[in-house]
């Protein structure tokens, strides 16, 4: 249901939006790609590092995870906010339908997903207090 609510902004873009594709359109389209693939790179990068015993109670730092402590995360959340883009380009503006979306998922990943994440890895890892800190 909240991935359904999350989509609705792309309703203006596919269904009642006229215009022909403009470079807006275009500009979305790489963001949203961009960060389909930062999603992705850093999730193929999580799964090789946990595929190797040696690392169970080790902290990833290396590739995507050495600048960012979630760039899985940050991929995905950028993809809904590029769906919210396209609404908002579509014609629709910034309304509590558009909006709504990339909120809820904001909120759903900083107050449950990361925060449990980060409880656990806290637990399991004992150099991810220093690794939170850089």
């Amino acid at each position: 249901m909240i991935v359904n609510l999350c989509l609705f902004p792309l309703y203006f873009a596919i269904t009642i939006n006229n215009e022909p594709v403009n470079i807006i359109d275009w500009f979305f389209c790489v963001f949203t790609i961009s960060a389909v693939l930062l999603e992705h790179v850093s999730d193929e990068q999580m799964h090789k590092f946990k595929s190797n015993p040696n690392n169970n109670f080790v902290t990833m730092n290396k590739g995507l995870w050495k600048y960012s402590r979630h760039p899985n995360y940050l991929g995905e959340l950028g993809f809904w906010l590029s769906i919210f883009l396209f609404g908002v380009a579509a014609g629709e503006g910034v309304s509590a339908l558009t909006i709504s979306g990339p909120t809820i998922m904001l909120l759903l990943f900083v107050f449950v997903s990361i925060s449990l994440i980060e409880q656990k890895l806290l637990q399991d890892k004992p150099g991810y207090k220093d690794y939170m800190a850089r």
